[in-house]
């Protein structure tokens, strides 16, 4: 009896371990296809919000007031696709959700612009950045719209659904004239591109909220996993910085982690020695993100 129950201990991890090898697998194929329904719902409704409605807003305005230059309704189209953008942003920014995003964001853009004006990336130089930057995405969604303005007018069609369709057609082209207009933005510090970017910056001061400490930390931290910002310092500016910025620095990585739970399933054995065997969803138990006395 006693070593029927010895032998099903020391293989019970590893039963489980194929079970939840194999669920993760099945979650991951969910995942996936969710993914994929929700990026195409997202597509549909902001061509649908952003591009169908002011359409149609344009056609009513042209009917009521009897103006037949579609010149004219493209401008007035642009003025609807903003009003609706901003309208957007002042109701999604009152729920708590997306308040706490537009921090994370900020946090974002403060820890870009220390490095761009080569501070060393800790917090207290964070803090002191500003929070606005030229080549953030809210400034290009701002001259998608304006750039739609432009083609919209100089490319212009009789038949109001054929009009309606080459203005879908057309939003790959706006989209990457608007992207290397914010290129330019990012890189150039002329009056006339400084002067198209204060919209876009201005915008931002919606999408981006001043962070508190914690969410600066991880931002930090994220920086610190996908860019060698030391190197890009020692590059443009012959700073030479040698050590990790989280090395002295009082970062707590319990405190990111109850942030930012790592989706791992662990579970715990005790053997008959009285050791502890470590079963994960497809993750070895020696390779865990945070050390088990850092998990909160």
């Amino acid at each position: 009896m006693s070593t029927y129950i010895k032998y099903s201990i020391n293989i019970s991890p590893k039963i489980v371990k194929i079970f939840y090898i194999n669920k993760e697998e099945k979650s991951s194929k969910l995942e996936s296809v969710l993914m994929g329904f929700t990026v195409l719902i997202s597509i549909l409704f902001s061509v649908g919000l952003f591009i169908v409605l002011p359409f149609f807003i344009g056609e009513f305005f042209r009917k009521i007031v009897g103006i037949e230059s579609n010149t004219v309704i493209a401008i007035f189209e642009g003025f609807a696709r903003i009003t609706i953008f901003i309208l957007y942003l002042v109701l999604i920014s009152k729920m708590k959700d997306i308040q706490r995003t537009f921090m994370y964001h900020g946090a974002e853009h403060k820890c870009i612009n220390c490095i761009e004006h080569g501070m060393e990336l800790n917090l207290e130089n964070v803090k002191k950045s500003s929070r606005l930057h030229k080549r953030c995405g809210t400034s290009f969604l701002f001259l998608v719209m304006a750039v739609s303005v432009v083609i919209f007018m100089l490319i212009q069609v009789e038949a109001p659904l054929t009009r309606l369709l080459i203005r879908i057609l057309l939003l790959p082209v706006i989209a990457g004239v608007s992207y290397e207009v914010l290129k330019l933005a990012g890189k150039s510090e002329n009056a006339l591109v400084d002067l198209i970017s204060k919209p876009g910056l201005a915008i931002q001061r919606m999408t981006t909220k001043e962070p508190d400490d914690a969410m600066i930390e991880v931002a930090i931290q994220s920086v610190e996993a996908v860019f060698d910002w030391r190197a890009y310092e020692e590059e443009n500016f012959g700073k030479s910085i040698g050590k990790p910025i989280c090395d002295g620095s009082g970062f707590s990585h319990k405190k990111i982690a109850s942030i930012f739970h790592p989706p791992i399933i662990v579970l715990r054995a005790r053997t008959s020695s009285g050791s502890e065997d470590m079963a994960s969803s497809g993750i070895n138990s020696s390779r865990r993100v945070w050390g088990r006395e850092n998990w909160p």
